[in-house]
């Protein structure tokens, strides 16, 4: 077996991120003394992780972490696809630390590796985002797209462990998919509350002991990640990203979004990545 080391890819002191496509190399027994987030994005393959072999597809998803032992099973003539996310172990904890103070921990004590399946539409915007930060490298602009990545992956797999497996209520985990559908992020806190039976005061109280944050800092931090999206696009402007992603207070939008990311809006408009949609 062999040890891939981050240094060899990991190797800017300011990018705690890298990201490749593979379609072949991959087919010996190996780990990482980093964190790998690698998905499918064309055809099947046998996989196999920790003695544990399955066939995976595309839009299926794993998080691999330092102690995992894997390897893809890849027979001649397959040209099966998957793209690689690696992360250092420091800025995939900081990311885990945000969300949850437990999620690290036992993201690391499972006894294989946290896999979920992603839709299409989802997988694509993924794969956009990863294509544009690996083809630039001014280190100012792949920043602008390292907390989204990161922060996308590490919510995806936040969902997928603590929803399922600390058995949330239903109407905790329809209120978490609620607030985090872009088209619901218009609404104010009444009206996201709107269908609920409880009143307010047990909502905010019970979504915080299941989640450890509030309603509203978990409102603001999906709708600052979705508006650092949208800043990498040249289709809206900066007045009509702050409205899509519900605030209508423009100086408002500019405080909360620097105290977030510590650059302004237009700081990172300029720095854009993304080019005109064809």
């Amino acid at each position: 077996m062999q040890t891939v080391f981050g240094r060899y890819y990991l190797n800017n002191s300011n990018i705690y991120i890298s990201t490749h496509k593979c379609a072949m190399g991959d087919d010996f027994l190996h780990n990482h003394d980093f964190f790998e987030v690698f998905y499918i994005t064309k055809g099947s393959i046998s996989h196999t992780v920790n003695n544990k072999t399955n066939v995976i597809t595309e839009g299926d998803i794993f998080l691999l972490r330092p102690k995992d032992v894997h390897i893809f099973n890849r027979e001649k003539g397959n040209d099966c696809e998957h793209r690689d996310v690696l992360i250092s172990v420091k800025r995939f904890k900081n990311a885990c630390d945000s969300l949850n103070g437990s999620l690290y921990d036992y993201v690391c004590s499972l006894p294989l590796p946290p896999h979920c399946y992603i839709p299409h539409y989802a997988l694509d915007e993924l794969e956009e985002t990863c294509v544009l930060f690996a083809s630039n490298n001014a280190l100012d602009k792949k920043l602008n797209l390292d907390n989204y990545i990161i922060s996308e992956l590490v919510n995806l797999f936040f969902k997928e462990l603590f929803l399922k497996n600390y058995s949330y209520p239903d109407w905790i985990t329809n209120l978490i998919k609620k607030i985090e559908n872009p088209a619901n992020y218009v609404m104010d806190l009444s009206e996201l509350l709107s269908d609920l039976r409880y009143n307010r005061t047990h909502i905010s109280r019970a979504f915080k002991n299941y989640t450890n944050t509030t309603i509203v800092t978990y409102s603001l931090k999906c709708r600052l990640n979705y508006a650092l999206h949208l800043l990498n696009s040249p289709d809206y402007n900066i007045t009509e990203i702050a409205q899509k992603t519900g605030f209508y207070s423009i100086t408002y939008f500019n405080r909360k979004f620097k105290e977030y990311f510590g650059k302004s809006p237009s700081a990172i408009r300029k720095e854009s990545l993304l080019p005109p949609l064809k």
